[in-house]
């Protein structure tokens, strides 16, 4: 028998978060496994699977979900806290993979322009 995926249950968690964030929950708070499947590429009782404990959440479903999402590689495997106080997490996902491309160019121009200016004014002080 195989060894269980230790991530396993990082991965589920992270998983709900995102269907939940998403507005896949019913009022009942059952999962709207339907939706859920098509998004993901799989069948209805494999979102199941994976939402409710009753399968492993390995590596290559993680990366085939991720992938079907949009999502980085590695999108499910870690926990991670939102850094950005000013940005709504749920509307900087709900962006096409090019918008969130731009933003985070945009993000990487401004950590630039400050570490030039840091750097400038250490050197000419």
């Amino acid at each position: 028998m195989a060894k269980p995926d230790p991530l396993t249950p990082t991965r589920r968690r992270r998983f709900q978060d995102y269907c939940t964030d998403r507005g896949w929950r019913n009022e009942n708070d059952s999962w709207k496994t339907g939706e859920i499947g098509v998004a993901i590429g799989k069948p209805t009782s494999k979102a199941s699977d994976l939402l409710n404990a009753t399968g492993t959440f390995g590596a290559t479903i993680a990366r085939d979900i991720e992938a079907a999402l949009d999502l980085p590689p590695g999108y499910f495997d870690f926990e991670i806290d939102w850094p950005f106080s000013l940005i709504d997490q749920k509307r900087y996902w709900a962006l096409s993979p090019e918008a969130r491309g731009a933003a985070q160019q945009k993000m990487m121009d401004a950590i630039i322009e400050q570490e030039t200016r840091i750097r400038v004014n250490v050197k000419f002080k």
